[in-house]
Formats: structure tokens, sequence, C-alpha cells
């Protein structure tokens, strides 16, 4: 089953395995075509580099009517979707595997151009007022899908994603792009390995158990999970052969050959915890991207002792 799954570095360790995975999660940036041609723009062309990003937005900082990114940050939640979907721009691979390791500072060039990519994106206006006070899950999403927004950061997968977008917007209507970063190389999609299955070690019918798991991750029954629910599943043997969405078979395309790690996903919990902090310091001008990125080496030093 191992050679037919995607996802596992995510659920392992040079000791072994720890969990099953069941789906692959990703950051892709979603846009409502119909907001794209009433704002003067082609919906047909996304936007391709900073430069093409900073004309659509500003295309709808003009206009006036809706923001152009929706923005949900009340938990900090939304500076992880930002700094992961720039990093898979903007970063070296080398620049991934350090910042795993801890060896790439928060006060570098690299990941200081992430956090100044958010206090530049805010202060051009492409970000909703009241972000800070705006649950990103589902506030944000379901705002998204009553034609408050024009484009948002959502996942791949589960929820928040092409499936949920479709049917309240029309498959038709539903663009979907990746997030470029101002100096970056061709984007790339961040994904690692989504809902997985473990088994308590301490379970008096592990091996029970691991079959059962084995039986959640067949390809046959993540199909029912992909149909009803769009989830993206691991098991590489899953039929996509039916696929009607745009957005889906674009997603699919990409996950073949342009998957980057998810950046905060290797940051350590408490760098996580500093980072939300952090971020709604940065979008209320509280704080520089300096200081900020100092205070995060601090905690970032403290947790990786």
């Amino acid at each position: 089953m191992k050679a037919d799954l995607a996802g596992l570095p995510e659920f392992s360790d040079a000791n072994g395995i720890y969990a099953i995975p069941l789906t692959i999660q990703g950051f892709v940036v979603y846009y409502n075509k119909a907001l794209y041609s009433a704002a003067g723009l082609n919906p047909n062309v996304p936007p391709k580099s900073w430069d093409d990003l900073s004309k659509i937005c500003a295309a709808f900082v003009t206009q006036g009517t809706v923001p152009c990114i929706a923005l949900g940050n009340k938990e900090g939640f939304g500076m992880e979707f930002w700094f992961s979907a720039i990093a898979a721009s903007l970063w070296t691979p080398q620049d991934q595997v350090d910042f795993a390791a801890g060896k790439l500072a928060w006060s570098s060039p690299q990941v200081l151009a992430v956090l100044q990519s958010w206090v530049d994106a805010n202060a051009a206006g492409w970000f909703p007022k009241g972000a800070n006070s705006t649950a990103k899950f589902m506030d944000e999403y379901e705002g998204f899908m009553r034609g408050e927004s024009a484009n948002t950061i959502g996942l791949i997968s589960d929820v928040a994603h092409w499936k949920s977008f479709d049917e309240m917007l029309g498959a038709e209507n539903v663009g979907v792009f990746l997030l470029p970063a101002l100096g970056g190389a061709a984007a790339k999609i961040p994904a690692a390995g989504g809902i997985g299955y473990a088994v308590n070690a301490k379970s008096p019918n592990v091996d029970l158990a691991v079959e059962f798991a084995k039986t959640l991750a067949a390809p046959e029954v993540l199909q029912v999970f992909f149909n009803d629910a769009g989830a993206v599943t691991a098991n590489t043997k899953m039929d996509t052969s039916a696929v009607t969405s745009p957005a889906a078979k674009t997603i699919f395309g990409w996950l073949a050959t342009d998957v980057v790690p998810m950046a905060h996903t290797n940051a350590t919990a408490q760098e996580l915890e500093e980072i939300h902090r952090q971020s709604q310091l940065l979008l209320n001008g509280e704080t520089t991207v300096a200081e900020a990125a100092a205070a995060m080496d601090v905690v970032a030093k403290a947790a990786r002792q």
C-alpha cells in the first residue's frame, strides 16, 4: 500500500510511519470570474506574477465594490495560508529544507520578504478592513461564496475548496491560480499530507485497528470520500477521470508536477503561536517587519533548543 500513498512524509520520521494518510491538503487562490468581469478584467486570465496580481487588485481597489483578497485572521490562520503560499513561489528547495531544520532565521532575507509581502498587500488595500476580527473558518469563505470578495486563499480538499465553491458560485464562475511572489520564480502549489489515521500503540487490538485504517485508505473507499466531499485523496489509485470541475482539473495538474512543502507546517507550535500574534500586529501597524522577525527569532531559538 505504501507505494500507492502520497503524503507519507508528513506522517513519518526516521523511526517509521505513524499514520496512514487519507487526503492531500494544499493552498491555492480561488477567484470569482463574475467579479473579475464586473471589474473590467479578463476572467480567463488569472495572474501569473506579482505585477499581474498588483494590477488586478488595483482594479478592485479602484472599483471599491469588493476587496481584492478575502482575509480572516482572527486566529492568525490567514497568515499561515499567506506565508506558505508566498514561500512556495519565492523560496528555493534549499530554503524550504533550511526553514524546516530551523537554519533559516525569521530575520533572513527570504523570510523577511514573505512578511513584507503581507504588509505591502495590506497597505495597498488588498485585504478587507477588520480582518483581525474575522474568522477564517468559515466567515471568510462564506463571504467569498456570497460574492463579497474577488479572491480567497483556500484549500484543495475537504472544505473551503473547489467543490464547495463550484456548488455555490457555479463551476463556470470559479477560477484558480497559485499565489505569485515579488521576485519569485514560477508559482508552485504548497501541499502535504492532510487527514490521516493513526492507532494508539497501547490499544489491545493494534493489528486489527491497523487493518481497519488500511481499509479506510483503500481506493474504492476513498473514491466515495472524493465523490461526495471533494477530498483530494492520498491514494494515487483513485479515479479522477469523471471530474468536470475546471478548477479541480487545474489543481490536479499542479499536484502532478508543481508541489512544494507547506512552509508553516515546518515551524514549531511555539513559532506558529507567535506568528499568529505578530501577523495581527503587522496588519494593525503596531510593529514593523524587522521587529516581528526579531521576536520570531527569539521564540524559534527557545523552541528548537
